[in-house]
């Protein structure tokens, strides 16, 4: 495959088609982590015209309410769990119990104490 590229781009040398396939593999890497919320915000439009047809304008109105909000929770839920879990994730079971009260508190309160 490789030599059939070169045949097909010739002024590219050895050194370049690593730097390419490189390339490609990086955006294959983010272009499938954008796939999912992608499709998912074209799920939601063509739910949303669908809706707009069907439902009277305060229905519409709740509906909209809930496409806005939901992904606003889970997000916010995912920051607040997921943070802490991360932190803790490969360490021992001591650091962690340590480390998971302290984030917990912080996270949960609205005054922040200082790290011991």
């Amino acid at each position: 495959m490789l030599a059939g590229a070169q045949q097909a781009l010739p002024f590219l040398q050895e050194g370049d088609w690593l730097r390419v396939k490189a390339l490609l593999r990086t955006g294959y890497r983010y272009s499938l982590s954008v796939v999912g919320p992608v499709t998912v915000s074209a799920a939601h439009f063509i739910a949303s015209l669908i809706f707009l047809r069907l439902l009277q304008a305060d229905e519409f109105g709740q509906f909209s309410f809930l496409l806005i909000i939901v992904p606003f929770c889970l997000g916010a839920a995912g920051a607040l769990l997921g943070a802490p879990a991360s932190l803790t994730r490969g360490k021992d079971e001591d650091t962690a119990a340590e480390e998971s009260p302290r984030c917990t508190r912080q996270a949960g309160s609205s005054r922040a104490s200082p790290a011991s």
